[in-house]
């Protein structure tokens, strides 16, 4: 059976118009996205653990598309890692206002997108003896400290991040009795080592990145990250860390193409109307052999 060219053109534009409208959202396996202003994991002797937060998280994951949000109006803690009667061992957190996010408009567009911001931070953490005076180990402020990850799948996985550093200052013996002046790393590059030293490390503008970068891809941002690894203290060593201003977003599943519009259907039947009647009019003007 010969089929008419009308009616082949007509199931090839159909199949070509089903093909294109078909192109899945859904492809999309994994989009996903947390934050959090504070958090504090340390521990002194081995046997003294102490921690905080994370304080103010937020996180969500799509589909359907999220908007979270979260905040702190101020915090004040103090972790007690010494014993009293012996040694004072005390780490101070205090902020003004924490804020946090996390949100995407999947499956609209395959996107995520996290921020964390801490306003007037300090930290100190100081030791003391029953017959001397407190001693400033270690000092950290800074006027807003945040910052904002995203990821997405529009045509290539990809993912970006920044950190904001403002009014930042560090002291206290730790460091030598120095003072450092936080305003060289306002626009900090990713991974910028601030101090590293005898088992304490402080790192401005962190950057994680996991995944292939091919089917799954993610990263964590800390806007400032303070670890201590066998940090003599006393006669203890301290270990653990605190994370300033964390943001996250990931994303995993083959990228999405821009094709375009896709035309809708009154679009799609003219299409194949006027490809029919084009096909027509060729087959009509069609030479006829003489014999």
């Amino acid at each position: 059976m010969t089929r008419s060219p009308m009616r082949s053109l007509l199931r090839a534009t159909a199949f070509i118009g089903i093909g294109i409208a078909a192109q899945p959202a859904s492809a999309i396996t994994v989009i996903s996205s947390s934050a959090f202003g504070i958090s504090a994991n340390l521990s002194l002797l081995q046997f003294v653990n102490v921690g905080i937060g994370p304080v103010a998280p937020v996180s969500g994951g799509a589909v359907p598309a999220y908007s979270a949000t979260n905040s702190v109006l101020s915090l004040n803690e103090t972790l007690v890692l010494g014993v009293p009667a012996v040694l004072a061992v005390n780490q101070g957190i205090g902020t003004g206002l924490i804020s946090t996010s996390a949100s995407s408009p999947y499956p609209a567009t395959p996107t995520s997108t996290a921020t964390a911001t801490v306003d007037n931070l300090g930290l100190a953490l100081t030791t003391k003896t029953l017959i001397g005076s407190p001693i400033n180990i270690l000092s950290i402020g800074a006027t807003t400290l945040s910052s904002t990850t995203s990821a997405n799948a529009q045509n290539v996985l990809g993912v970006t991040s920044m950190s904001n550093i403002a009014g930042l200052t560090i002291s206290g013996v730790a460091l030598g009795g120095l003072t450092i002046d936080g305003s060289l790393f306002a626009n900090a590059a990713p991974n910028t080592v601030v101090f590293s030293l005898a088992g304490l490390s402080i790192i401005a503008n962190e950057q994680i990145t996991t995944g292939n970068g091919t089917d799954f891809l993610g990263r964590t941002t800390n806007a400032l990250r303070i670890s201590f690894n066998n940090f003599v203290l006393g006669a203890g060593l301290l270990n653990g860390g605190i994370t300033i201003a964390q943001s996250r977003a990931e994303i995993a599943g083959p990228a999405i193409i821009d094709i375009g519009p896709i035309p809708e259907p009154a679009t799609w039947l003219q299409m194949i109307i006027g490809f029919g009647l084009a096909g027509v009019a060729l087959r009509r003007k069609r030479p006829v052999a003489i014999g």
